[in-house]
């Protein structure tokens, strides 16, 4: 009799990639053409937009198709690359790279070779890859963002607020550079300017995240927690009850302004959330400022 076994426990377009490849490997064409079908049921139907790395996997398969070894191949590849373990995928997508037909194919393949710098920590290469698109599409939010963060990862704060400044002289009073630049200003320690472009971000719409960080920025600025501060944090946490970072953010302000109760309400519902996860270390820290406050010195220093 047959018999059902476990491949998978989620539907990452990585772990699909992979299985897929090994199917191909294991010249079992039907099953690994499955997988893919699959896998396309992950992203639009809609490629137009040039700057997204499954635009490789899109150009290559439909779901139902009858696609050959060679195409199914590669096609498996595109997903696998992002995978840390994705070597041989990654030569795969090289080799398409050099064998591409035209240049929109040769540049759907590098982008999808992105996600596998990033698996890798090759940031320099994935910065590379993603300003590449910004020549080509000044515009892209998605290339920027992409962008930011190879710069941010090897802390070139400068030339990130460089490239953000860049945006926003294209377009002003961009939501997504403005964040950006906050982001950037308080990994450089300059939590003054972190508010000035956080405020301005806001601008755009409420942004709980941006809420949140505005909050978490009055932590290390001079004059510490402010009312305005704390009234960021609520409102972050209106926005996204739901969200343990925000209420940890929340739970931290108030221990620090020596609000005791409320800290330690909040803390106690973000633990409950988590109870089945370790305790996250920043959880300490806001159990240590509440038993500061409360004169329990030892349990402080525990925490």
């Amino acid at each position: 009799a047959g018999s059902y076994r476990v491949r998978a426990f989620d539907s990452t377009p990585a772990q699909i990639g992979q299985e897929a490849l090994a199917r191909v490997g294991a010249s079992d064409l039907e099953a690994a053409r499955q997988w893919l079908d699959w896998a396309r049921q992950l992203y639009p139907p809609d490629i137009s937009a040039e700057d997204q790395p499954y635009l490789a996997f899109a150009m290559l398969w439909a779901p139902g198709q009858r696609a050959d070894a060679e195409t199914t191949r590669r096609a498996a590849a595109t997903l696998a690359v992002q995978a840390k373990s994705g070597t041989d995928a990654v030569k795969i997508v090289e080799e398409a790279v050099r064998k591409a037909r035209s240049d929109v194919e040769r540049r759907r393949y590098e982008l999808a070779l992105l996600p596998a710098f990033v698996a890798a920590d090759r940031w320099s290469e994935f910065h590379d890859g993603a300003r590449k698109v910004i020549e080509r599409q000044p515009r892209s939010t998605k290339a920027f963002s992409m962008a930011m963060m190879a710069l941010a990862r090897q802390r070139k704060f400068d030339a990130a607020e460089e490239l953000a400044r860049a945006r926003l002289r294209l377009i002003p009073n961009d939501p997504q550079a403005l964040m950006e630049l906050a982001t950037t200003m308080s990994s450089k320690g300059d939590f003054e300017r972190a508010e000035q472009f956080g405020r301005k971000a806001l601008v755009a719409g409420d942004k709980s995240g941006i809420y949140n960080n505005l909050a978490w920025y009055s932590l290390f600025r001079r004059g510490g927690v402010t009312p305005a501060a704390l009234e960021d944090a609520r409102r972050a946490s209106e926005l996204d009850p739901e969200s343990g970072a925000i209420t940890h953010t929340l739970a931290t302000l108030y221990a620090e302004i020596g609000q005791v109760t409320e800290a330690h309400e909040l803390l106690a519902k973000l633990m409950a959330k988590n109870k089945t996860a370790p305790p996250d270390p920043s959880a300490f820290y806001v159990h240590a400022r509440v038993a500061e406050h409360l004169g329990l010195t030892g349990v402080a220093t525990d925490s």
